[in-house]
């Protein structure tokens, strides 16, 4: 289920009026732009963000199902819960939604856990322990917490106050305890958890009077703990809440006014106190559920206060807050003068300075930048500067304070040159330009990474040191400091990873495309390739951030020489290869001609000699490609041919010979040739490669011109 916020907006754009005090920067504002349209008036049913859609379980809907999703622009129906459910409370827990609660049509009070896995629901778990409906709910430490509730559906439940149970059940046993009990009945109010604490605003107390509290309660779980937060302006009851950053947001629900009932109102709580937007939600709603995700509060149904109707959109409220307090300013000190520097805080548009001096405060707006340069100081007196940021909602807190003095001490060391070596740096530097008013006495150089750090003083005049014994690959951090009879500098800092000199892993394979060389990697090298035959350089190359490459040079033995460059140095290697693949099977003419048998050879480029056996005997090794010897009549011979070269032997050639020794004579009474007889033998070949077919045609081509040669011969003769 994916759900996209894209086409979804209410914004609350910050620009807030104070309620209780003035604070003359403090405003914030809200402006609805958009809104989600439900397939149907919705109220009473509970909603949740699940797998990044928003998932509303309650009653039958026209789409066919009682739980519905808001995908991709639409309304979806998801397998329905068994039962229809007024006002249940929902919760995502480890990618399952768990339902307590709700009323069921019959009336009664729903004591079952409903769970919902994805594709489709079922009960888990022991019945709820005294049952309740509209219920606050959270996750915190594996279990699940439910707070209060209304707990009765009859003529009399304006007289009947909400429970006040916190019960807690464990989604592992199923099991249900009562773990004590809120400070006053809990229901009908609005609730947010942030993480660590359970925040509940307004709520009804039940009784003929039918009242309303303004009370804010903050429950800690880890001791089971609640507290009073400051109070919400006045009664209230059915509220969206919202909590971002520190921030308490209040948006909707019927407020009960000095002057009668208010409802769309918008409220915050910064450091305690409570403000109002100017701006009210659009349209104004009550008994809603609502869901916060990030920045953005998805309000669903409810009761319109403008129609007294029941609701049939989603609002979007976005949330803006004040800024964050900005960190410690950092300040480096110069003559008469001071550059203020500072991180940027989220929320921010801006900042201001204040600076302290001689107990007289000026606060400078410096505008939405993170330095700033203080001019016009007197040397030699102390100052304090701190910072604070803005928006269209507020101000932060001011940042902690920086304590500086002008000429106190002189500006960072200038680093001059760095030189990496083999697990080693050099670093030369000069003495700062301005000494502080006080002259450099020495240095502080410091080397560190994650794991270590190590120190060095240095006197002055030194502008050099080297550090050794470092780790290939690791990063490092050195920071140079200069100090005077005042105090230190700011650091110079360099930050550099230490390399080694390069190690080559050399080493080759023959292909039929090509002799493949790889040499392996090193940190920051460039490579040189030399291919040489006997003392003939026949290819070179350069290469980065390569670990091989691919040369395509004629079958022979070679000589690979591979050089690796680095910061850390030079190294070399070299390698002797035997450029060839295993030789092809020869196909040889074989011809008996007067008593000689003669073996004719195609000469190809990945052979280097052949051997000729008969009757398992080497008569002939060499690299000639033609071959006779005398053989007797009336005799089979077995030929095998053979060809090698430095990475192997071809499967043989092999055929049977013989001739009769009964002359054939022409009508002219020549004999011409004896009767000769050649049976070649099935070698049984292999599937071959492209090159066996290269010279499977080069032989067949040569074959067919001795063929021809012979004939003409015999023709002439």
């Amino acid at each position: 289920m994916k759900w996209r916020h894209a086409s979804i907006a209410l914004v609350f754009v910050l620009s807030l009026i104070s309620f209780l005090s003035p604070i003359a920067s403090a405003s914030i504002s809200g402006v609805q732009v958009s809104q989600i349209s439900l397939p149907q008036p919705i109220f009473g049913d509970t909603s949740v963000s699940y797998d990044n859609s928003l998932v509303l379980i309650g009653e039958n809907t026209n789409l066919g199902s009682n739980v519905i999703e808001y995908q991709g622009g639409t309304w979806q129906p998801l397998p329905p819960i068994p039962v229809n459910l007024c006002f249940p409370s929902a919760v995502v827990y480890q990618g399952k939604i768990y339902v307590i609660g709700g009323v069921l049509p019959s009336g009664k009070i729903n004591d079952v856990v409903y769970v919902f896995n994805g594709t489709s629901w079922s009960s888990v778990g022991q019945p709820e322990p005294n049952p309740a409906y509209g219920s606050y709910i959270f996750v915190y430490n594996g279990e699940i917490y439910v707070v209060g509730g209304s707990v009765t559906t009859s003529s009399i439940y304006f007289a009947t106050p909400p429970s006040s149970a916190v019960r807690v059940f464990n989604p592992s046993s199923g099991s249900w305890n009562v773990i004590g009990e809120a400070p006053y009945p809990m229901g009908d109010g609005g609730y947010v958890f942030n993480g660590t604490d359970l925040i509940v605003v307004g709520g009804y107390l039940g009784g003929y009077s039918a009242s309303y509290t303004n009370q804010v309660s903050m429950y800690d779980p880890s001791s089971n703990t609640w507290y009073s937060l400051t109070p919400f302006p006045m009664q209230l009851g059915y509220p969206q809440v919202a909590y971002l950053n520190g921030v308490l947001f209040v948006a909707g629900g019927i407020m009960f006014t000095t002057v009668g009932l208010d409802e769309g109102r918008v409220y915050y709580m910064v450091n305690g106190s409570w403000y109002q937007s100017y701006n009210y939600e659009n349209p104004p709603l009550f008994q809603s559920s609502y869901v916060q995700i990030g920045n953005e509060l998805y309000v669903v149904g409810g009761y319109n206060g403008d129609t007294s109707e029941v609701s049939s959109v989603v609002d979007v409220l976005k949330i803006n807050v004040p800024p964050l307090v900005p960190s410690q300013p950092n300040v480096i000190a110069s003559n008469e003068t001071a550059l203020i520097q500072w991180s940027p805080v989220n929320f921010s548009s801006g900042y201001y300075l204040r600076v302290t001096h001689d107990g007289i405060q000026s606060v400078i707006k410096v505008g939405n930048v993170t330095s700033y340069n203080l001019t016009g100081l007197v040397d030699g007196q102390t100052y304090d500067v701190s910072v604070m940021a803005y928006n269209q909602a507020g101000n932060s807190s001011w940042s902690p304070t920086d304590t500086f003095t002008p000429l106190a001490v002189p500006n960072p060391p200038n680093v001059v040159s760095v030189k990496l070596g083999d697990l080693n740096v050099s670093i030369n530097f000069s003495s700062p330009q301005f000494d502080g008013g006080s002259p450099v006495k020495g240095f502080y150089v410091y080397l560190e990474n994650s794991t270590f750090r190590e120190s060095f003083k240095l006197p002055y005049g030194s502008n050099y040191f080297n550090f050794t014994g470092l780790h290939n690959g690791s990063a490092y951090r050195v920071k140079l400091i200069a100090f005077n009879s005042l105090g230190n500098s700011s650091p110079s800092v360099l930050d550099f990873v230490a390399v080694g000199k390069p190690v080559i892993s050399l080493y080759s394979q023959s292909t039929s495309k090509g002799l493949l060389i790889r040499w392996g990697s090193n940190l920051y090298s460039n490579y040189t390739v030399k291919v040489f035959s006997r003392t003939s350089l026949v290819y070179s190359g350069n290469f980065s951030n390569l670990t091989g490459t691919l040369i395509k040079i004629p079958f022979g033995v070679y000589k690979v020489l591979v050089i690796a460059r680095n910061p850390a140095g030079v190294t070399e290697s070299t390698l002797n290869v035997n450029y060839f693949l295993p030789p092809s099977m020869p196909f040889p003419l074989v011809e008996v001609a007067n008593g000689n048998l003669t073996v004719y050879i195609p000469k190809t480029p990945d052979v280097q000699y052949y051997k000729v056996y008969l009757d398992g005997n080497l008569t002939y090794t060499g690299n000639k490609t033609e071959f006779s010897m005398p053989i007797s009549p009336d005799i089979n011979y077995n030929l095998s041919v053979v060809a090698v070269n430095p990475v192997g032997s071809s499967t043989p050639f092999t055929a049977v010979v013989s001739y009769h020794s009964h002359p054939t004579v022409t009508p002219h009474g020549k004999v011409i040739n004896r009767t000769a007889y050649i049976s070649i033998k099935d070698p049984q070949l292999p599937v071959v490669d492209s090159i066996s077919i290269i010279v499977l045609t080069i032989s067949a081509l040569w074959i067919v011109q001795q063929i021809l040669r012979k004939e003409a011969e015999s023709k002439d003769s």
